[in-house]
């Protein structure tokens, strides 16, 4: 399978820093502790992407270092993606071996401040949300070759949705999240 989890996942953090980065936002990346810097006008901050929020997290509201102690820290914000394994949902036509599939894509994002929720949502929005004109999104095929992976025909993105809840935990370092989900579309 071309369009496998894997390829999808990285497809989407790939795109995902792309986008940020073109809106002002450093790109940390937790795996592997570097950040990826933008070199426009004038920076937002950093965003961390993550793997997934570890069971015991320790959140830290400033990066100071690059160097973190353990996997369990999370330097905010930060953002998890996670793909749901692809359903069939229908066959090109009589005769065809390709199927049309879809795959949920679910972003979760922990921020610090009311404000930089809204930054980030509106920057998600923009990205995902905006225009008339359908959205593909850039699939490529790291399980082939990870470092210089082939380009695969583009998934569309037909369907997004993000939500901006304050939760009250009564720990303020994840009161605010940002959670995204939007379906990706495409013939394998």
């Amino acid at each position: 399978m071309v369009y496998s989890l894997n390829n999808l996942l990285v497809s989407v953090y790939v795109t995902m820093a792309t986008e940020l980065r073109a809106r002002g936002w450093n790109v940390f990346w937790h795996a592997s502790g570097e950040t990826e810097v933008f070199t426009g006008g004038t920076e937002q901050g950093t965003v961390s992407l993550i793997q997934n929020i570890p069971a015991n997290p320790t959140f830290i509201t400033e990066r100071t270092t690059v160097n973190l102690a353990n996997a369990d820290q999370i330097v905010l914000p930060a953002f998890a993606i996670d793909v749901q394994p692809p359903k069939r949902l229908r066959r090109l036509g009589l005769g065809h071996v390709e199927w049309e599939r879809e795959a949920t894509i679910r972003l979760g994002g922990i921020v610090t401040s009311s404000a930089e929720q809204r930054a980030l949502a509106s920057d998600l929005y923009d990205w995902l949300l905006i225009g008339d004109d359908d959205y593909y999104m850039a699939i490529s095929d790291y399980d082939s070759n990870p470092s210089t992976p082939p380009a695969l025909a583009p998934a569309e993105v037909w369907w997004a949705n993000i939500v901006t809840p304050e939760v009250s935990t009564g720990v303020d370092a994840i009161r605010y999240q940002i959670n995204a989900e939007l379906i990706l579309r495409y013939v394998e």
